[in-house]
């Protein structure tokens, strides 16, 4: 993360209590791996047709992180209009736009979960991918470019949703920590007012524990028999002959091989399997037939990545030390 960027947050918060001993945790509990959990409007793209003025320029520049732009681009209709990014923006940068002529394109919301060591945060991300879907219908395999996965990363330009996740950088609220880096990139105005952040009073009144409450998805990956079981049956229903024979021995030595050779077919470019590829996979290819293949991902618990209410941005924790 660029340093000015955190001097500029600094000015704005007190500086937390340093971390001491790593914590102790559980392979099957990934809760324990996270110290603290902190929600904030990362950045926000907004635009006009018209140049923005100098003075607001500066004023934005000092009441933002940073800032980015602001820069000229063709509407599909031939028409000019500038944007400008404002990123880690203060309440009082948000209370600005409010008598502003400018549309909000673009709402970037993150959610930091706070770890006591950099294996601990890649650990976190992984167990999250793991289970993380955008909804039962997935845009595309998961993305990953360098130390980042995305979901739905090449949606087109325009109205949706994008997911990304890191978690070999540290936090942008409190930069002693390594996190697991959540991000939600709402953009067009349908989504953004979906989501209800098509205003700087309704994201200066973003409930963030709600809003991740009804955002984010976690679910259980199938059992390798329960996949198998399904596909047995679907080859039954399509073959011709019944008197057909299964290979691998049999019925039931078939159903566990059939399941666990789709799990390994779903992998990612990671060479793990999600459940966001398998289902993007199962939905495609269709090897289960043509009913619904939804209710073989049941929902997982993600209470335990839910944040305060208020943003963390403006309003820092204090992390006590641990050990």
């Amino acid at each position: 993360m660029d340093r000015s960027n955190q001097s500029k947050i600094a000015t704005h918060t007190s500086p937390p209590a340093r971390l001491g001993a790593p914590m102790a945790v559980s392979e099957h509990d990934p809760s324990s791996l996270v110290l603290a959990r902190t929600s904030y409007v990362d950045s926000i793209e907004i635009q006009q047709n018209r140049f923005f003025r100098t003075d607001f320029l500066k004023y934005a520049k000092a009441e933002c992180g940073s800032t980015f732009g602001p820069e000229m681009f063709f509407t599909y209709g031939g028409r000019t209009r500038q944007r400008l990014w404002l990123h880690q923006p203060t309440r009082h940068a948000l209370d600005n736009l409010r008598d502003k002529d400018c549309s909000i394109f673009q709402v970037q919301v993150a959610l930091d979960l706070l770890c006591a060591s950099e294996s601990n945060a890649r650990t976190l991300q992984k167990h999250i991918e793991a289970g993380l879907i955008q909804s039962v219908h997935p845009y595309e395999p998961m993305t990953h470019v360098e130390t980042t996965t995305y979901l739905a990363f090449s949606r087109p330009r325009g109205t949706g949703t994008r997911i990304a996740l890191y978690s070999d950088r540290t936090s942008k609220v409190h930069a002693e920590f390594f996190c697991c880096h959540i991000e939600f990139r709402i953009q067009g105005a349908a989504a953004l007012r979906d989501a209800g952040l098509s205003s700087a009073d309704e994201i200066i009144r973003l409930n963030h524990r709600e809003f991740w409450a009804q955002n984010i998805r976690l679910v259980h990956l199938p059992d390798a028999d329960e996949l198998g079981e399904r596909y047995v049956r679907a080859y039954m229903k399509n073959i011709k002959r019944r008197s057909a024979k299964f290979p691998y021995g049999g019925r039931t030595a078939a159903v566990p091989r059939y399941g666990h050779l789709l799990m390994r077919t779903a992998r990612s470019q990671s060479g793990d399997t999600t459940a966001n590829d398998l289902l993007h996979f199962l939905r495609e290819r269709r090897p289960l037939g043509l009913g619904s293949v939804s209710n073989l991902f049941r929902p997982a618990p993600a209470d335990w990545l839910l944040p305060a209410p208020h943003s963390g941005l403006w309003r820092r924790m204090v992390i006590g030390k641990i050990g």
